[in-house]
């Protein structure tokens, strides 16, 4: 008996080799490009630029990182002992400085060497800066209160220039370095180291130390809203005209005990009449409190508004307790 012979099965036969040798030529493209590369760069040298900013950016790093810490002490300054309170800013000083002596020893690649200077200067800026917030802060207290605060303002003003410097730093580098290196800024709001900001944190320093209660609230800042568009020769703040101005109230405990129920209010005069808005809080030391105060707006073209808060029981200096505040209305 015949046994028929089964049909062949075509699909069943080894497969093409072509599909294999196009993967292997991709293959051996993907390493030619590779040797290339390393060739080129074996050729070339490594961005000596690029190598420049791997090396101070973790100064750079560090910088930015004190920038909270000071602000940390600023929020804990009526709860610190002096002791502490000296404690981490002859630390932050020490490191401040520490950072500036490794900038100053990098050597700075032929193409870098303007930036390498900028960046020299703004963490110098920033250690002399510190330097000057410590010796503010624990001073005897037999230095007059208003030379401490102006020396932390005068920091203030020297870390707005740090920040300025580093900026121009990195607007030198080439662009490969500039896009490793980090943002580094340590003043957002140049508000917060004005002087009735750095007249609460003297003040609120001077008060931790002392064994005496000592009462005494500030008023911070006051921020209209609507914003003022313009300034007038003599000074006076150009608002638009509007049916209410919002004030944003920004008060603080520069005492070592508790103010409660303390008058926050805001008088306003036009040629059309006034309008007077009030209200109390409680601090605690050390604290600052955020106030709203609604003011309807008079007819007249010119607006003098006076601010206050306090004094409560007791308070001996009550020289920033007010602010008066003209503006133009139009």
């Amino acid at each position: 008996m015949v046994v028929p012979r089964r049909p062949v099965d075509v699909s069943r036969r080894a497969p093409r080799r072509f599909p294999r040798l196009i993967l292997l030529a991709l293959v051996l493209s993907v390493v030619v490009v590779a040797v290339n590369s390393i060739l080129t760069t074996s050729s070339e040298g490594i961005d000596q630029s690029v190598a420049y900013a791997d090396r101070v950016r973790p100064a750079v790093e560090r910088s930015t990182r004190q920038a909270a810490a000071v602000d940390d002490l600023r929020n804990q300054a009526g709860q610190l002992q002096a002791a502490a309170l000296r404690r981490a800013l002859e630390r932050l000083a020490r490191e401040a400085k520490q950072l500036e002596g490794q900038v100053r020893a990098v050597d700075p690649p032929s193409e870098v060497t303007i930036g390498h200077g900028l960046l020299v200067t703004s963490l110098a800026t920033r250690a002399a800066a510190i330097e000057g917030v410590k010796a503010a802060l624990t001073a005897d207290v037999n230095t007059p209160l208003d030379e401490a605060i102006t020396s932390l303002e005068k920091a203030g003003q020297d870390l707005v220039v740090s920040d300025r410097a580093y900026q121009l730093f990195l607007d030198e580098l080439p662009e490969s370095a500039r896009s490793t290196m980090p943002p580094s800024i340590w003043v957002n709001d140049a508000t917060r180291w004005a002087r009735p900001e750095m007249a609460a944190l003297a003040s609120t320093v001077r008060a931790s130390g002392s064994v005496a209660p000592v009462n005494d609230v500030a008023l911070v800042t006051v921020t209209p809203d609507p914003r003022p568009v313009a300034a007038e020769a003599d000074g006076r703040q150009v608002l638009p005209r509007s049916k209410n101005i919002r004030l944003d109230v920004v008060v603080a405990n520069a005492g070592n005990t508790q103010a409660r129920r303390v008058a926050v209010e805001a008088v306003l005069t036009m040629e059309g009449g006034l309008d007077t808005a009030r209200q109390f809080v409680d601090i605690a030391p050390g604290q600052r409190q955020a106030v709203t105060l609604n003011l309807r707006v008079p007819a007249g073209p010119e607006a003098s508004i006076v601010v206050r808060v306090g004094p409560v029981a007791g308070e001996d200096r009550v020289s920033d307790n007010e602010q008066t505040l003209n503006y133009v209305i139009r």
